[in-house]
């Protein structure tokens, strides 16, 4: 696949990424998604449950979860299109675009977008210099966690929606062909 090269490109003012089109902006997070700070008592519940271990480093899929495994206590609540980030060892690169309204581990981050899509924000939480800035911040040495105070403040880059929706598109489009590849041997 062959990109077009955009006519002018300036410094991102984000040290790992460089230089990005002129049509892009570089914000804080904070700015461009809502933290969803909804809780609720998860015994009982009727909806659905995702924990830390429901979700597979690295790839944003869901795992299924076989176990008799019941939440306990307050979780948090997710809404369809929202992401999911784990703060908990972020260096296990935990997160995933929700399908469904439901509950999940308060070890996540509950993500709204508001100015960039679903889809390109968790491309992009996914990407190994975000979670390299975010490991950079954990404090704890058993249990390392990271607060959304730092997450929050990371400057991301925002390309315009049609952009975003063409990122996402290759991305997913490459790793399906190599997925399929991989299988094939």
């Amino acid at each position: 696949m062959k990109f077009k090269t955009y006519p002018s490109y300036k410094d991102s003012g984000i040290e790992w990424l460089g230089e990005v089109p002129e049509s892009w902006e570089t914000k804080r997070l904070k700015f461009s998604v809502g933290l969803r700070a909804d809780k609720l008592q998860a015994i009982n519940s009727e909806l659905s449950y995702i924990g830390l271990e429901n979700i597979e480093s690295w790839t944003g899929k869901f795992l299924t979860n076989d176990s008799t495994f019941e939440a306990e206590g307050a979780s948090n609540c997710f809404k369809i299109g929202d992401v999911l980030f784990g703060k908990l060892r972020p260096y296990l690169a935990k997160a995933f675009l929700t399908k469904t309204e439901g509950l999940c581990s308060s070890e996540f981050l509950v993500l709204k977008a508001n100015k960039i899509t679903p889809g390109f924000l968790i491309k992009f939480i996914l990407s190994y210099d975000f979670i390299n800035q975010v490991n950079s911040s954990s404090y704890g040495v058993k249990m390392p966690r990271v607060s959304w105070e730092f997450v929050g403040n990371l400057s991301i880059p925002i390309p315009p929606v049609q952009d975003q929706v063409t990122i996402v598109n290759f991305l997913d489009c490459e790793t399906l062909r190599t997925t399929s590849y991989i299988c094939s041997k």
